[in-house]
């Protein structure tokens, strides 16, 4: 088993690595007096059970607010608190105590491994203006971190939209969705898993928290330039793909785990280059959306959205697709292929945003009704299903 010292090494060193993609925001003032839940699973790789979640507003400096809501992860890592609804950032923080533990597939490891009181893991949201799931692992914490770097080294004019660039930047750079989508996911779970190996090996990485501060990175934040020309980024990158070498070659393995561990690789081996912040330019609205439904079995449809590409001052980072008001994909191209259910009517709309953070506003929708289709056959005159 592995020390706690050993794991705030590889947090810490994740602290010390700049950002990579960017995505869509928002922000405003609170306007809803309703009351939402925010759900989710507090997980490092294996789920924190025991662990206090409170969240909090989020100050215009990314520092905590007040508090808005707390509550427990249960035996299996989930929690469920409810807060006032709000269309301002907020922090979501897991920390630990003398009864939370977590489970993990590090070196040595096999009993739980304790997640101390001196531990905490934190994900930002630009706003929680309904029910929200909410994962708090290492790639929140990632984000997190990248939110403070921005606010440190190039402070943009609005935080709502930055919360969302360092979300979306992080993501961009695991090739997730989300980082703060359930850790079932293929791309995070693989994500996870190799960052749970550095934490095993973190006595190894010490070294790096000599060479790598914020004050160090802040000259390659500032030049907007690629994360493979930082001497520092080079050092991670090597123990990243040292980590994934271990979790492909682990025998619970299959070709699944080894696919999502190849794309996470090979988004680490090629970050891009820094956006500029300071950029408030919107993209324009996507236009031309169209959606058709073709029948793939009988229990399922496929949903083809097409759109007509948005134009940005610098240039669109990518898509939002939403599917009845709720974000389904990140895409970097102007088109998607959606299963669903058929039977059933599905109203589609998409946003553009770029490196910094900006989204345009929301595309006119498509709404498609798939229907399930007729397997039967007539023979001699009688219908057979």
């Amino acid at each position: 088993m592995y020390t706690a010292l050993r794991r705030f090494i590889a947090l810490a060193l994740l602290a010390c690595i700049p950002l990579v993609f960017a995505g869509c925001g928002s922000g405003g003032g609170d306007t809803a007096p309703k009351n939402v839940t925010v759900s989710g699973v507090a997980a490092i790789n294996g789920p924190i059970s025991g662990a206090q979640v409170t969240i909090y507003q989020l100050r215009p400096d990314g520092s905590k607010g007040a508090l808005i809501g707390s509550g427990v992860s249960d035996a299996t890592g989930n929690y469920a608190i409810e807060i006032p609804a709000t269309t301002s950032p907020v922090l979501v923080e897991v920390t630990g105590n003398a009864d939370a533990t977590y489970d993990s597939n590090a070196p040595n490891a096999g009993a739980p491994v304790a997640y101390t009181s001196g531990e905490s893991m934190r994900a930002v949201l630009d706003g929680v203006p309904a029910p929200t799931f909410v994962a708090v692992t290492p790639l929140s914490e990632f984000a997190y971190v990248t939110l403070q770097q921005i606010l440190t080294a190039t402070p943009p004019a609005t935080l709502a939209g930055t919360v969302a660039a360092a979300n979306t930047r992080v993501a961009g750079l695991y090739g997730v969705d989300s980082v703060t989508a359930d850790p079932a996911v293929a791309g995070n779970n693989a994500a996870l898993q190799i960052l749970d190996q550095m934490n095993g090996h973190a006595a190894s990485l010490t070294g790096l928290l000599t060479i790598v501060t914020p004050a160090q990175l802040a000259p390659n934040l500032a030049a907007n330039g690629s994360l493979l020309d930082n001497p520092a980024y080079a050092e991670f990158q090597q123990q990243f793909i040292a980590a994934a070498a271990t979790v492909s070659a682990a025998p619970s393995a299959d070709l699944t785990v080894k696919a999502a561990v190849g794309a996470v690789v090979a988004q680490i081996n090629d970050p891009g280059v820094q956006p500029d912040y300071n950029d408030t330019a919107v993209p324009t609205v996507p236009t031309g959306l169209t959606a058709t439904a073709a029948a793939a079995t009988t229990t399922a449809s496929i949903v083809t959205l097409s759109w007509s590409p948005s134009t940005d001052n610098s240039a669109v980072a990518g898509y939002s697709v939403f599917r009845n008001g709720v974000k389904i994909k990140t895409v970097a191209t102007t088109s998607y292929a959606d299963t669903v259910a058929p039977g059933q009517a599905y109203v589609y709309a998409v946003v553009a945003f770029d490196a910094a953070g900006n989204s345009s506003a929301v595309s006119a929708t498509a709404t498609v009704t798939p229907v399930a289709p007729n397997l039967s056959i007539t023979v001699n005159g009688q219908v057979n299903p």
